[in-house]
């Protein structure tokens, strides 16, 4: 059963100030350009891309933390685009986020007691006993020792700081967290120990994850299914698995390409030049200018999302 449903969503920042009496046309960035995609319950979807694909303003968009243009976000059947602002506070307990820079995150003037017990205090009615028992348990979880409660968060290690994140993160025991760039602010011997907390909490917890990095080694550790994303459009979807070892839209072949553990030389793609302005994307596929099998086709029409292979859906003409 799919938790979270997201359909065509769409999200276009404009640029620059136009003014009321100007001829020109508003011009927008298309971060998320119709985008489609389930979750099922208790699975972890990975999103991958190079940086500018649209990864983090997707995140926003389902967390509500951006405007969304058009399109639908259904966190178990109930649409939070549709909701008021009353409604939407209710249903939040439901959705949390984990951000990429814990130092940001957290505010420096409060205590990590304070922290993690701030979201129980908006949607929880717990005694001053309840609340600090319930907030130790969440440090507990999370690998920190409850004498640790009156610290501040300059006095732990960045590690230490995303663990204080993630136990906020759970303390309303949420139906979907969103990890953006969990890992990446961190060094390589503390991502290893984050990725296995949160796949030992989601075992433990039933939890589901949306997994946003730009490291495919890092994502196919911790996902069951995989979402490549190129200038704001889906280009491949599958199981992690199918998509990892068989890729099939050029674009997945050249990331792949790009981590030394899974590179293959007959597969192996250099991909050459800049991603296009998401301002002016080039008409047709957006992997255009960039993709090393081109044809006519390519330039004039968008290609639709079809299923190839046993689990994959891809993007792409030559395929």
């Amino acid at each position: 059963m799919a938790l979270l449903e997201v359909k065509n969503l769409k999200i276009y920042y404009p640029v620059g100030n136009k003014g009321f009496f100007s001829k020109e046309e508003q011009k927008y960035v298309k971060a998320v350009d119709d985008v489609s995609f389930e979750v099922e319950q208790g699975t972890v979807l990975g999103i991958v891309g190079e940086s500018g694909c649209g990864k983090s303003s997707l995140a926003k968009g389902i967390m509500n933390l951006t405007p969304v243009l058009s399109g639908q976000i259904l966190l178990d059947g109930v649409d939070l685009l549709s909701l008021n602002k009353k409604a939407l506070k209710k249903e939040r307990q439901n959705f949390q986020m984990i951000f990429q820079d814990p130092e940001a995150s957290l505010n420096p003037r409060l205590t990590v007691g304070e922290i993690i017990a701030e979201p129980l205090q908006v949607y929880e009615n717990l005694s001053k006993k309840e609340l600090q028992y319930k907030v130790q348990e969440l440090m507990e979880q999370v690998g920190l020792s409850p004498y640790m409660i009156r610290r501040y968060p300059h006095e732990f290690s960045g590690g230490q700081r995303q663990r204080i994140c993630i136990a906020r993160s759970l303390s309303l025991n949420p139906k979907l967290i969103v990890c953006d760039e969990a890992v990446s602010a961190l060094d390589v011997s503390i991502q290893s120990q984050i990725i296995n907390l949160l796949n030992e909490l989601k075992e433990r917890l039933g939890l589901t994850y949306l997994f946003i990095s730009h490291d495919l080694a890092v994502t196919r550790y911790i996902s069951d299914h995989i979402m490549v994303m190129y200038l704001g459009k889906t280009v491949e979807f599958g199981k992690t698995k199918d998509v990892m070892l068989s890729p099939i839209h050029p674009y997945t072949k050249a990331l792949i390409s790009a981590v030394p553990q899974y590179k293959n030389e007959n597969e192996s793609i250099m991909l050459e030049g800049e991603i296009p302005s998401p301002i002016t994307p080039p008409p047709g596929c957006p992997f255009n200018t960039r993709c090393p099998l081109v044809e006519k086709k390519c330039l004039q029409s968008m290609p639709e999302l079809l299923k190839k292979g046993e689990s994959q859906n891809v993007a792409c003409f030559k395929t």
